[in-house]
């Protein structure tokens, strides 16, 4: 076997629901939290225990907590728990300019907690974006088949401002339109419990899969797995250009909408991204110092000891969407989502499910969209 796997889901971005994941080898339980204040929306801080073997592991969201955001110069702010784990601010709640806020809470256990302070500095220079047609790329799909494709590169043009030390983060969202939005494997769809029947006990050799369309407009929402981080320590006060941020590969030959979100970062939250995307992109042997768990700003208030993942952080924001049009192109690659060509299901064209929202589908149209 591989090393032991754990799973470990960090939401570093409020608005965003994509994880990072990176396989660590240690048996414990591992507090991990996850949110920002930004200038442009709610407060989101999200608490889960990734408790983990050398066998198994699995994230357990964590219910129950007191949790506050504290601004030095302003009041408390109380957040919601709105569903399992999540904790939101008032929807009218936007971070302040130069305001320093840190985050308290205390679970249902007692356990207290605390960031270190974070500044939140205004993002002084926004990037722009441009795209590159390029003919092939390695793709991953969920059966962990790699498949070439065509993409459209993205890149980023910036400024860097030159009497600072600056510290930036990129996140990013592609929103395809879905036409599936179920597939059962060895059984059909349930009208009425809207999923897909139980499993029989001896599945079928080899398994058959059946897809359903949805019963109207669905986008699936693809984040990235990757850190695009980037410091100025080289490069102070300097352009930047040609920045690639994400390769959106040829689902279709149809357009595709791409939200690009850039933020600047304190110099302790830089560092702690950097370790991360160390640990993500660093491909273990046997051989190796097992992957040590990434911990942030966050510390046990009684317990200095117990370690914490995820970051805290206050940051400046600016979001854009691009359209990307794929008509043109010489000879396009094309893999559709589901990696493999449609398998109707029984009365494909009768039978249609919903399209769920979740973090990563939507039946509402984006912004942006054409």
């Amino acid at each position: 076997m591989t090393k032991a796997a754990t799973m470990l889901a960090l939401l570093l971005i409020m608005q965003c629901v994509d994880p990072y994941r990176k396989t660590f080898d240690y048996d414990d339980n591992l507090l991990t939290v996850e949110g920002f204040v930004t200038e442009d929306s709610p407060v989101r801080i999200t608490l889960r225990n990734t408790r983990s073997t050398q066998g198994t592991s699995f994230l357990q969201t964590i219910s129950g907590a007191k949790v506050e955001i504290r601004a030095k110069r302003g009041p408390v702010l109380r957040l919601s728990e709105t569903s399992a784990g999540v904790y939101e601010s008032d929807p009218d709640f936007r971070g302040k300019a130069n305001e320093t806020y840190s985050l308290y809470f205390e679970l249902a256990n007692g356990r207290k907690y605390q960031s270190t302070e974070e500044t939140l500095v205004p993002l002084r220079t926004a990037a722009s974006y441009s795209t590159v047609f390029n003919p092939r790329i390695s793709v991953a799909f969920q059966n962990f088949n790699q498949r070439a494709m065509s993409s459209l590169d993205v890149l980023a043009d910036f400024n860097d401002p030159v009497d600072q030390e600056n510290y930036y983060l990129w996140k990013t969202r592609l929103f395809e339109q879905q036409p599936i939005c179920l597939t059962c494997i060895d059984v059909e769809y349930n009208e009425r419990t809207q999923d897909c029947n139980p499993r029989p006990p001896t599945p079928s050799q080899p398994s058959v899969y059946y897809d359903y369309q949805c019963d109207g407009d669905c986008w699936e929402i693809l984040g990235d797995e990757r850190i695009n981080i980037f410091s100025d320590a080289l490069i102070n006060g300097k352009e930047v250009k040609g920045l690639l941020l994400r390769q959106a590969p040829f689902y279709s030959r149809g357009g595709a909408l791409l939200e690009l979100t850039q933020h600047n970062l304190s110099k302790g939250a830089y560092r702690y991204f950097e370790r991360l995307k160390q640990q993500v992109e660093t491909s273990g042997t046997f051989v190796d110092t097992p992957a040590a768990p990434p911990v942030g700003n966050i510390q046990n208030i009684e317990d200095a000891g117990e370690l914490v993942a995820g970051f805290f952080g206050a940051v400046g924001t600016n979001v854009q969407r691009i359209w990307l049009d794929r008509r043109g192109y010489p000879s396009p690659l094309v893999i559709p989502l589901l990696g493999r060509d449609v398998l109707p299901s029984p009365r494909f064209d009768l039978v249609k499910v919903p399209c769920k929202a979740s973090s990563t589908r939507t039946p509402f149209k984006p912004t942006g969209w054409q």
